[in-house]
């Protein structure tokens, strides 16, 4: 039984590392393309050309795209959910009680 949760942890970090590898590689090409047009990368700085070669040909935002690759491959390595938070405690149910008097 070992064996088969480590090759799954395994396969896991490694499905992870390949995910995040991906998601830096597509990070770091549009950084490129984005040097390379002379435009800012930096979505608050004033836009002086539009990049629409490269992975912008087939989509419109490959870094986000990619950031989202890089969560995920964390989210794998570390085995975390994805998204999730503590849960919130269950509301009680407060009885009022009347004073009879």
């Amino acid at each position: 039984m070992r064996l088969t949760v480590g090759r799954q942890r395994r396969g896991r970090r490694l499905a992870g590392r390949a995910l995040v590898a991906a998601g830096l590689a597509i990070v770091i090409a549009c950084a490129l393309r984005f040097r390379k047009a002379g435009t800012a990368i930096e979505p608050y700085r004033a836009t002086t050309a539009l990049v629409t070669s490269g992975l912008y040909r087939y989509s419109r935002n490959p870094i986000y795209t990619a950031l989202t690759a890089v969560y995920l491959g964390l989210a794998l390595i570390e085995r975390k959910r994805l998204g999730t938070h503590p849960r919130p405690p269950r509301p009680r149910r407060h009885v009022l009680r009347r004073d009879r008097a």
